[in-house]
C-alpha cells in the first residue's frame, strides 16, 4: 500500500512539474497525435495543430492513473485510450510515446530508439528527481530500463556492441551524450559495432 501511495505521489507531482500544462507558443512547431506507430514513422499528426497560432491542450490525467487522456481539438474534446495511440508531440517539439499507459518522452530516434522519464522520489523530509533512461529496438516494440543487461539480451547475436559497451560504457554513464558524433553514446557504439560485423 505504501508502495503505491509513492508511485501515485511520484505521478502526481511530475504532472505539475511538466510543461505540457504551460505550453508556450513557438513558431514553426506542429503539435499534435500519432495514432499508430506507422503515423510515427510519417510524421503524421491527427489533431494537429500550429503551435504559433493555436494552444495546445492535452489532458494526460497522471495524477489518476488513468488509461486515456483527452485532446481539445477546434472547439471539440476527443478522449483516446492511451494503450491505442502511439503518442503526441507537444509545442516545445518533444515527441512522447505511450507505454503501459505512462509516457515516456523520445530522446533519440537513432538505430536504438532512447526515452527519458524525470521520475520524482519522496521521504518524509525532503523530495528529490532522477533522470531515468529507457530503450527500445523498434519504435514500437517494447520499452525496457536503459542499462548493459538489457541490451545485451536486446542484441543478442552482437557480440562486437557487447565488448564495446564492456569496454567504453557502464550503467552510471550509459546515457552519455556523444558531443563528436552529435548523438547519444550507445547509439555510437551500436553503429561502430554494425560497421565492425
Amino acid at each position: 500500500m505504501i508502495k503505491q501511495h509513492f508511485i501515485y505521489w511520484i505521478v502526481i507531482l511530475s504532472c505539475f512539474n511538466n510543461p505540457i500544462f504551460s505550453q508556450k507558443d513557438t513558431s514553426e512547431t506542429m503539435g499534435g497525435v500519432y495514432l499508430t506507430t506507422d503515423d510515427f514513422k510519417k510524421g503524421k499528426l491527427m489533431y494537429d495543430i500550429d503551435c504559433s497560432t493555436e494552444k495546445q491542450k492535452i489532458k494526460l490525467f497522471n495524477f489518476f492513473t488513468k488509461p486515456y487522456f483527452d485532446v481539445y481539438y477546434q472547439g471539440e474534446k476527443f478522449r483516446l485510450q492511451k494503450n491505442q495511440v502511439y503518442g503526441f508531440k507537444d509545442c516545445h517539439d518533444r515527441t512522447f510515446r505511450f507505454y503501459e499507459n505512462m509516457e515516456f518522452q523520445l530522446v533519440e530516434a537513432g538505430k536504438i530508439y532512447l526515452y527519458f522519464q524525470e521520475q520524482l522520489m519522496f521521504t518524509e523530509k525532503a523530495g528529490s528527481s532522477s533522470d531515468a533512461f529507457f530503450f527500445s529496438t523498434e519504435p514500437g516494440s517494447v520499452i525496457k530500463p536503459l542499462n548493459v543487461s538489457n541490451l545485451k539480451k536486446a542484441y543478442p547475436t552482437n557480440k562486437t556492441f557487447h565488448k564495446l559497451m564492456d569496454t567504453q560504457i557502464n550503467n552510471r554513464n550509459i546515457n552519455a551524450y556523444d558531443s563528436l558524433n552529435k548523438m547519444y553514446k550507445i547509439n555510437s557504439l551500436f553503429i561502430e559495432s554494425l560497421s565492425k560485423q
